[in-house]
This record gives C-alpha cells, sequence and structure tokens, in this order.
C-alpha cells in the first residue's frame, strides 16, 4: 500500500497520497501501536505530502512527531531513522526560509 502513496507523491497526486498514507498509519497503529518505526515511517510519509500541498507547519509537526517516536525507540541515540528525518526537516526549513 505504501508504495502506492509513493507514486502517487511521484505523480504529485496530494489527495490521494494522502488518502493512501492516512490508511497505512491507521493498520500501523493497529497492528503495532502508535509508539512504532512502522508507525513513524507512515507519519513522515504523511508529512512529506503535507510539505508538497504546501502545509509546512502541519507538515513540520508529523515530521517532528516520527523523529520523537525514532529518538524513544532508540533510546536517544542517533540512528539512521533520526537522521533522515532530522535532514529532511533541516532541508523543508532551509528551502522555505525558516529557522
Amino acid at each position: 500500500v505504501g508504495n502506492l502513496g509513493q507514486i502517487s507523491v511521484r505523480q504529485e497526486r496530494w489527495e490521494e497520497a494522502m488518502e493512501t498514507y492516512r490508511e497505512v498509519l491507521k493498520m500501523c497503529e493497529d497492528v503495532y501501536g502508535r509508539r512504532h518505526a512502522e508507525t513513524a515511517k507512515a507519519i513522515e510519509c504523511m508529512a512529506a505530502v503535507r510539505v508538497g500541498q504546501g502545509n509546512l507547519q502541519e507538515g513540520i509537526r508529523d515530521f517532528k512527531e516520527a523523529h520523537q517516536i525514532f529518538i524513544d525507540l532508540s533510546g536517544g541515540a542517533d540512528d539512521r531513522h533520526t537522521s533522515r528525518v532530522r535532514a529532511t526537516m533541516a532541508s523543508i526549513l532551509s528551502r522555505y526560509g525558516k529557522k
């Protein structure tokens, strides 16, 4: 299902991508709960769609939530997930002129 979301993102079909990722998030929450890496990845995907839609504030909020989940799961260690989300947020904020 997540791959369908990626295809929609590449084609900039934002509403379709968001609907797909909402379904993925619901499945992840049902199976794993809110504080799980797979759930955080779904939140991260939704964040990217929100930014693509121009909803910067909501996108950053979701990126922060995903980042916090990854931090909590890693025991505060800087792993590949936390690094990726942090770099993505920095890139977005830099692109839109926010600090």
